[in-house]
């Protein structure tokens, strides 16, 4: 076989898998985006439950107290464990849900759809934690 074909044959075939199809990088670059903004938030998960369990012991010590402004905040501190469990279970549903792989049984226009609504909604995710996080640290504030 001719060397010089040989050469060319393997240089052509180099000079093509290294061009790289626009929108797989776009895939690539909106699916790392998605993980990015999950890794942000998903070491605050125990934030989130230790809070919420916080919340709970500090409503048991006053579960004897029926005073109607007691039962009040009792409602309140309810309200705020609702709303720390949500954001937790929120970013579980969302690591459920979420297709690693989309982008290997789908095309790459479905695969660009699929990974920007997934940006939205771990950003709704992301949201929903760091408020509920910041909210549940202020009502504790109020316990000391």
């Amino acid at each position: 076989m001719n060397w010089k074909l040989v050469a060319l044959i393997v240089g052509l075939g180099v000079v093509l898998s290294s061009c790289s199809d626009p929108k797989m990088d776009k895939v690539d670059a909106l699916k790392t985006e998605c993980i990015e903004i999950h890794d942000e938030v998903m070491p605050k998960m125990g934030n989130i439950v230790e809070l919420s369990t916080d919340i709970k012991d500090w409503k048991k010590t006053l579960d004897g107290d029926t005073s109607d402004s007691v039962v009040a905040f009792r409602g309140m501190l309810v309200a705020q464990v609702t709303i720390l469990d949500s954001a937790h279970e929120s970013m579980m549903a969302w690591m459920g849900d979420y297709e690693v792989y989309y982008e290997a049984s789908h095309d790459a226009d479905s695969a660009i759809s699929y990974y920007e609504n997934e940006i939205v909604r771990i950003a709704q995710v992301r949201e929903l934690m760091l408020k509920s996080i910041d909210d549940g640290k202020k009502v504790l504030e109020g316990r000391n």
